[in-house]
Formats: structure tokens, C-alpha cells, sequence
């Protein structure tokens, strides 16, 4: 496993004093979507520059999913009595074509972390917005780079 992984384990694991009783499915949760998005971004920004930016998105990434644990640690977020919020939900008939690796990896790494953040368990934080506009910008940005590359090996993106 990846050394940085194994920090990001650890750390998730040690903030992870959640007053929820469900702490252990959220910070499993946040570690498989991490780990996914860290194996998406390896194999997708091989070429330079974004080869030497993907510690630094690996980083803001994480430090993104431990604020939002850390804001339920520390009691932040308030489940809403008669939220109106409602998670996206999937269609189950709409399946696309069989993707490229890749881009398959890519749209599991979007998936979860996506829907790791439209738990209604964050939609009582005042950060909610804020997490998953980081989130979309991060993820914006790694299928820019993705296709930099792409474009750089003259390959179809």
C-alpha cells in the first residue's frame, strides 16, 4: 500500500471520535474513497506537469475529507429535524458503455466522493457547500490533467 495511504489511514482513523454511531462506516467511507481517487490520479497524470501535482492533490483532497470528519467530531453539524435535502439519487437503468479503465477508475473515484459528501449527515454544516464545491473543483481538475496527458500520448479523450 502506498506510504502516504497508510498516513491517510491512520489520521482519518485517529480524528475519527465521531459522536455518530455510525463513526466506523463514515470513516470506512472516506478512507475507500479516498484510496480510489488516490489510484485514479497515478494512472491518469503520468506525463508532466501533472505528474509532479499529484502529491499536492492528493493533499488538498484529504484535507477536505478530515474537515468535514473533523466538524463532526467536534459536534459542527446538526442533523436538521424536517431537512428537506434529499441525496442525489442514481438511475440503476442508465448504464454507460464499457469505459476504458481509466475512466472507469475516474467515475468510481467521482461516485464515491461524491456521495460521500451528499451524506445527510453533513447537510447540517455550514461548510456542506463548501466541501462539495472543493470536491467538484478537485475532481475538475484532476480530468483536466487527465486529459493533458491523454493529449500529450495523442490518444481520444
Amino acid at each position: 500500500m502506498n506510504c502516504l495511504l497508510l498516513v491517510v489511514v491512520n489520521i482519518l482513523r485517529s480524528s475519527a471520535q465521531l459522536i455518530y454511531a455510525d463513526n466506523d462506516k463514515i470513516v470506512a467511507e472516506s478512507e475507500r474513497a479516498l484510496r480510489k481517487c488516490f489510484v485514479y490520479m497515478e494512472q491518469v497524470m503520468d506525463c508532466n506537469p501533472p505528474l509532479r501535482k499529484i502529491g499536492k492533490y492528493k493533499w488538498r483532497m484529504e484535507k477536505n475529507f478530515k474537515n468535514a470528519l473533523f466538524h463532526l467530531q467536534n459536534e459542527n453539524c446538526r442533523l436538521q429535524e424536517d431537512s428537506s435535502y434529499a441525496p442525489p439519487k442514481r438511475d440503476p437503468l442508465c448504464k454507460p458503455p464499457k469505459p476504458q479503465l481509466s475512466v472507469k477508475l475516474g467515475e468510481i473515484c467521482e461516485g464515491l466522493s461524491r456521495d460521500f459528501f451528499a451524506k445527510e449527515i453533513f447537510s447540517g454544516c455550514r461548510r456542506f457547500n463548501a466541501w462539495q464545491d472543493r470536491n467538484n473543483h478537485l475532481l475538475k481538475d484532476i480530468l483536466r490533467m487527465r486529459n493533458q496527458c491523454l493529449k500529450r500520448a495523442n490518444l481520444p479523450y
